[in-house]
């Protein structure tokens, strides 16, 4: 008898690899919702919006996680004394879910899977 494992996954896996999307996606909004935050920049918020869209969509998730976690990264750099717990959690939660979703991957609903086809890997048992 063969296992059987899909790059891909569907159904409930599948919907939640939705919902880990959704979360990273919705962690992105965070610094462009602070009034203090630098995404007030054009440029900053249309990379943000980029982020936000690409994770959402599931296209190329394993590069657009890495650059979440360098986002996140760089949020926690930038802290104020007065809200250091605060957006070391937010930024910390954020990062971690986005390296989670880059080494899961996107899931059977996603661009990626549309891209790069649903394969089945089998491996025989020993």
């Amino acid at each position: 008898m063969q296992r059987l494992y899909s790059l891909f996954p569907q159904g409930r896996p599948g919907l939640g690899l939705i919902l880990l999307r959704v979360c990273v996606a919705a962690s992105l909004a965070m610094p462009l919702a602070r009034a203090d935050a630098a995404a007030s920049h054009a440029a900053v918020a249309w990379l943000l919006g980029t982020l936000m869209v690409g994770v959402l969509a599931g296209f190329l998730t394993p590069l657009f996680g890495v650059l979440v976690v360098a986002v996140a990264v760089v949020d926690i750099v930038q802290i104020h004394h007065s809200d250091l717990l605060l957006r070391i959690g937010c930024s910390g939660f954020a990062a971690l879910a986005a390296v989670a979703l880059a080494l899961l991957g996107p899931g059977a609903y996603s661009i990626d899977a549309w891209l790069y086809g649903r394969r089945v890997l089998r491996f025989p048992r020993r």
